[in-house]
């Protein structure tokens, strides 16, 4: 209400009127005046003005007047009278007064009164100004600025009067122009021609306005129109309002006098015009309106209920919300007193006992009061209310705000914060909650306080600080984000360290600057041990190697550093001969094999076993049992206690894992959570350890099987070779030395045999070479040549196999593609694969031979758009008779293979220090094939 008292203020002393409200049946009494204006022009303070009648003030000669006005006005009607007022030195000033009323009854009138003295001033010098040009006309008919005459009898009166009229003109502050009845300009005062733009005012006798730029710029042809109307009715025209643009822009509003110069005989002879710039009142008009518009807006159309009331009691003003409330008319509350309002016997007291507290300590609130309304339903609000001065009159703000929503929902958080105080208190995590500002804890639960070991009264922010959280952690708690994931160490009473964990949640006040944080956080330092201890078991993992044995002397000394112990051991049991066998490693890298009689004889460890369960078994004082003179790692270690538990695999068991310890040990979870994965990965290795004595097994076995498989291909090859000789040696001598003995179908039935004799020495020539590739036997003859050279040479030999089918080879190959290879094993890999390319590509296809240079090798590659691989077929092509059928597909040439070449190729491009390797996206997306070979000079 502060800040709507300001504004009211402001608006009433903002303006160029005098504001008032009289009362008219006690003798027009002046209840309110506006205090800066009175100041500013009466020179009054209110205090003296307020309950004083108005008419005290008015001059003697326009009381009567003033009464008859006031005593005549209707409901809605606003008279205008003008009148002289007295200002504190007996000065008078003449004001023009607005009235209305301010209510239906005719009790309360309010009264605007607006300076006018300068207005009132102006019309007087102007008619003396007329009546001087007037008596001057009369002299010399036709004037002309300044030199209006010539007669020499006349020449020292006239400059007189000429030196007193222009000193006239030119201190008015209006803008002045006189014309003749052709409109033509006779003269203008200095301030009017620096406004138009003409610079001296000579310069604007005999013109129109239709010839000055500064008129045909705003198109303001009106003017004169409305000059002719004044010449020919005979009449001035006086306070006619209107907006010129100025030539930088800017918009002034003049106040116009349009006024006809008569002669001596009462001739008009030209017509008088006066502007004044009234800029600075229409702004101030216009502010003024929209600001009571603005306020009137804000008044009506508040959700809070506004009150203004005298010191006494008596309602002056309310808004549209308290009437809805209370179900009064606006009309039975202005100009009462509560108490001749039939309030309800609650509200009465309330507004009586505020009252009271305002006019005792100048303001109150804001307080929260129930009130009810019409309807006898109760609400609760906030009451505020405190004094403002109207013209040095007090008045009583009232503001009444609608907190009924808002107390309910307060209630209900009030009942929810109580059952979330219950819900912290109870919680299983800690929170604490700290102030910034006051450095203080604001709160902390009991499972916090648990964790910490103290005791609540004994804990405080200082403890926090310098005891409990670790510098750095501090200040990265301070720093952390809002829902920031936290993880720090603290050290609790007793001063052990812990782990906590948890989020920070910030509480920020209203220029958004943080206050305070509360913190959720959660025990983990058993999760952090665990976590080092898998971290720690991970590292072994990946130290392992292909030595299980010694993997499991890793993992037994690792046991041995998280329990703490001073030996650690893993016992499992095998099958030799028929017979069960313990054997035992330690964390000391000594294995030992016993009979199953001999372990549960000598050994304490065998006591776990009487135990048909995976449950952990504690030990205490074994030096003082009855293996003490027996077990050797009792006597060699010195050993007092025992931890250990039974691998127990598929309900059987067949092993077990122990910490031995040179004194009683004290198990703890952490240490028992160890135990066990330990043991699980102790289990894991035995098994592989069982798994690559089966895979020796079968490696030896499948070597044995693969050597007797190649011995078979090579003695098979060599024994088929023999006679295949013959057969060929034969069958070439029929066809050269008895030919002319045959017929033509002995003789094609010879070529026949010859061509099978050919392909069947390939195939063994094949099965040969796969042999001794098998075997390693195969040896190279590396030289340097130009890759580049033996790539087209192969292609050339295949062109004319392309051309038959219509296929496009095309060979992109850098030159000078020197290195060191075996000619002959890389000519029969390029063949063999350009073959596959020409065989597998369909018809008017397309094959492309490249070449590139990467990381030191050349790599080629044989791309063609024919059938294609799948994954399956991508998998299965490198590998020993590998061949995959394409019958029936309309692919095959007279071609054939053995599904040896790609695998022999691969094998002669590894033996050079190369990869071949396979591209397709699937079937009928066609296929490349690549291999490299090292770049060797």
């Amino acid at each position: 209400m502060d800040d709507n008292k300001g504004f009211f203020e402001t608006i009433l002393n903002s303006l160029d009127e005098l504001i008032c409200v009289i009362g008219i049946h006690d003798n027009f009494k002046i209840r309110y005046i506006n205090s800066k204006f009175l100041n500013r022009i009466l020179r009054f303070s209110s205090k003296k003005l307020l309950n004083k009648s108005l008419l005290d003030l008015v001059h003697p000669e326009e009381k009567k007047a003033l009464e008859y006005v006031v005593s005549s006005i209707k409901s809605d009607e606003i008279k205008t009278i003008n009148c002289r007022i007295k200002t504190e030195k007996g000065k008078y000033i003449w004001f023009e007064l607005i009235i209305k009323q301010l209510d239906q009854k005719n009790s309360t009138l309010l009264i605007t009164l607006r300076e006018i003295g300068s207005e009132i001033t102006l019309k007087k010098r102007i008619e003396d100004y007329e009546g001087n040009l007037q008596q001057l006309a009369e002299l010399i008919p036709e004037i002309r600025f300044w030199r209006l005459f010539t007669p020499k009898k006349f020449e020292e009166a006239l400059k007189t009067s000429h030196e007193m009229l222009k000193t006239i003109i030119e201190s008015i502050p209006q803008y002045i122009a006189w014309k003749d009845l052709n409109l033509e300009y006779m003269g203008c005062n200095e301030k009017f021609a620096k406004l138009i733009g003409i610079g001296q005012s000579l310069n604007i006798l005999g013109k129109k306005n239709g010839e000055l730029e500064w008129f045909k710029k705003r198109r303001l042809h009106h003017l004169e129109v409305r000059e002719k109307e004044v010449l020919k009715n005979n009449m001035p025209e006086l306070n006619v309002s209107e907006s010129w643009i100025l030539d930088d822009g800017s918009e002034i509003w003049v106040n116009i006098n349009r006024i006809p110069l008569h002669d001596s005989r009462g001739k008009v002879m030209g017509i008088l015009i006066t502007c004044e710039d009234i800029t600075a009142r229409k702004l101030a008009d216009k502010k003024l309106k929209d600001s009571e518009k603005k306020y009137r807006h804000l008044f009506e159309n508040s959700p809070n209920m506004v009150i203004l009331i005298d010191i006494e009691g008596t309602f002056l003003d309310v808004n549209e919300a308290f009437l809805k409330f209370s179900g009064f008319k606006k009309d039975d509350l202005i100009g009462k007193n509560f108490t001749e309002i039939n309030l309800t016997p609650e509200n009465f007291v309330i507004f009586k006992e505020y009252l009271e507290k305002i006019n005792e300590q100048g303001k109150i609130g804001p307080v929260e009061i129930l009130l009810r309304d019409f309807k006898k339903d109760y609400r609760w609000f906030t009451l505020r209310g405190y004094f403002t001065e109207i013209e040095d009159t007090k008045v009583i703000h009232v503001i009444l705000e609608d907190i009924h929503e808002r107390k309910l929902i307060q209630n209900k958080i009030k009942e929810s914060e109580e059952r979330y105080r219950d819900l912290l208190e109870t919680s299983s995590v800690g929170i604490i909650e700290l102030d910034l500002r006051k450095q203080e804890i604001l709160y902390i639960n009991p499972k916090l306080l648990q964790i910490l070991g103290y005791e609540k009264e004994i804990i405080t922010s200082e403890t926090l600080i310098s005891k409990i959280f670790q510098p750095k952690d501090y200040e990265r708690i301070l720093e952390a984000s809002d829902e920031e994931e936290l993880e720090f160490q603290i050290q609790d009473k007793y001063g052990k360290l812990k782990w906590l964990s948890g989020k920070k949640v910030m509480h920020y006040d209203k220029e958004g600057n943080m206050i305070s944080f509360r913190l959720w956080l959660e025990d983990v330092t058993d999760k952090k041990i665990y976590e080092k201890l898998l971290y720690e078991l991970n590292i072994n993992f990946l130290n392992f190697s292909l030595d299980i044995k010694n993997n499991i002397f890793l993992l037994l000394d690792n046991c041995k550093s998280l329990l703490n112990s001073d030996l650690a051991i893993y016992v499992f049991i095998e099958e030799e001969k028929g017979e069960e066998i313990f054997n035992i490693l330690t964390s000391e890298k000594e294995y030992l094999k016993v009979a199953s009689e001999e372990f549960y004889d000598k050994f304490f460890a065998s006591k776990l076993f009487l135990e048909y369960h995976d449950f952990p078994q504690l030990y205490f004082n074994i030096h003082e049992s009855e293996y003490k003179d027996f077990d050797p790692l009792i006597k060699n270690h010195h050993l007092v206690g025992c931890y250990g538990r039974l691998l127990k695999i598929k309900e059987e068991i067949n092993g077990c894992t122990c910490a031995f310890f040179r004194k009683n040990p004290v198990i703890s979870y952490h240490d028992q959570y160890s135990l066990f994965l330990i043991s699980v990965a102790l289990d894991i290795e035995r098994r592989r350890w069982n798994a690559q004595k089966e895979l020796e097994k079968q490696n030896i076995a499948l070597s044995e099987i693969n050597k007797l498989k190649t011995e078979l291909l090579s003695r098979t090859s060599h024994e088929l070779k023999t006679p295949l000789i013959s057969i060929k040696g034969f069958t070439e001598l029929l066809l050269t030395l008895y030919r002319n003995k045959f017929d033509d179908e002995i003789l094609s039935i010879l070529k026949e045999i010859r061509n099978g004799s050919e392909k069947l020495e390939k195939i063994i020539n094949s099965l040969l070479e796969s042999s001794r590739l098998e075997q390693g036997r195969l040896i190279l003859k590396p030289e340097p040549e130009d890759l580049s050279f033996l790539i087209h040479y192969c292609v050339k030999e295949l062109i004319g196999v392309t051309s038959l089918r219509n296929q496009e080879l095309i060979v992109k190959v850098q030159d000078n593609l020197i290195t060191r290879f075996d000619k002959e094993r890389i000519y029969e890999v390029l063949s063999n694969l350009l073959i596959n390319a020409i065989k597998y590509t369909p018809p008017n296809g397309k094959i492309i031979v490249s070449s590139e240079e990467k990381d030191g090798f050349y790599i080629i590659s044989i791309q063609d758009n024919g059938i294609g691989f799948t994954e399956e077929e991508k998998r299965r092509v490198f590998k020993q008779f590998g061949k995959i059928e394409r019958y029936g597909k309309g692919w095959n040439l007279n071609i054939e293979g053995t599904g040896l070449g790609l695998y022999i190729s691969k094998k002669i491009i590894e033996l050079h220090g190369g990869k071949i390797w396979l591209e397709s996206e699937g079937r009928n997306k066609g296929s490349t094939f690549y291999f490299s070979l090292p770049i060797k000079k």
